[in-house]
């Protein structure tokens, strides 16, 4: 009986001690708090707020990267379920069309309509992509007060690049330390504007105007050999000779440049 009573304490003290152990480490950061002077607090919040600012940095390009990529595949529309598309490998999205009396109706977004769109995407899907890229700051967390206030993403399209600004406060605080973080603008290099401007050709300046951009092809790229020095576009129709689809495509020429999509369809029907 002694045997078994020594044993027993043996394996309560072994479990106390693992107990200790794994709150020590676990809580060690927050009681650090009280032995760190306000100036250490400082140095820690400096360095540990940088690379907090540079996870957000992160995870908004690569959500937002995603969201441009599906967009761009879906004619500058995040939803496009007030239009039609054809299948063919996937839908593509009819931005032209005949109304009832055959006018032809022009539904290319604008490059405002096309930021809305990011937004849109943000709110239905891309903020919880962040948070959860982001780990909702939880291994942060364990080292220091964290506190984000309301954000605000938004996207500003150019020619050569799209410019995502991100407005999230963030208060990060340590013992007796506090900082307030702004976030990093993150730069696409996504020449969407001129992506942008070769589709509005096709569309408004020939396919509204009942001129098929096909027949006009070769001339529109002699006119414009300096736009399109980095972007193909080819046609394809189907599934009749009434219908066109376009594949707009990038060609990288920059450090970290992808090729980017920007597919549509138009149908004279």
């Amino acid at each position: 009986m002694n045997k078994r009573g020594q044993v027993t304490l043996f394996i309560i003290v072994a479990i106390v001690i693992v107990a200790v152990a794994v709150l020590s480490v676990t809580l060690w950061p927050k009681i650090s708090d009280y032995f760190m002077s306000e100036q250490q607090s400082r140095a820690f919040l400096s360095t540990e707020g940088e690379r907090l600012t540079n996870n957000v940095q992160d995870c908004v390009e690569t959500v937002s990267k995603e969201i441009f990529q599906k967009i761009g595949f879906q004619a500058g529309y995040y939803n496009y379920s007030h239009l039609s598309a054809i299948d063919f490998s996937g839908p593509k999205v009819v931005v032209m069309y005949k109304d009832d009396n055959s006018f032809r109706i022009n539904n290319l977004p604008s490059l405002d309509k096309i930021e809305q769109e990011f937004v849109l995407a943000l709110n239905t899907e891309g903020y919880s992509k962040i948070d959860s890229c982001l780990n909702n700051f939880n291994d942060f967390k364990r080292k220091m007060d964290v506190l984000p206030s309301s954000r605000t993403i938004t996207a500003d399209i150019r020619d050569d690049d799209i410019l995502i600004k991100t407005d999230w406060p963030i208060t990060i605080k340590k013992g007796r330390a506090s900082a307030l973080l702004q976030q990093k603008d993150v730069l696409l290099l996504i020449p969407l504007g001129k992506v942008w401007r070769v589709a509005n050709s096709v569309v408004s300046e020939h396919e509204t105007q009942q001129r098929e951009f096909v027949w006009n092809m070769e001339d529109f790229i002699r006119r414009n050999d300096f736009l399109l020095t980095y972007i193909r576009i080819s046609s394809q129709n189907w599934p009749t000779f009434e219908q066109t689809l376009f594949f707009i495509t990038t060609i990288p020429y920059r450090p970290g440049e992808e090729p980017y999509n920007f597919y549509f369809a138009v149908d004279r029907s």
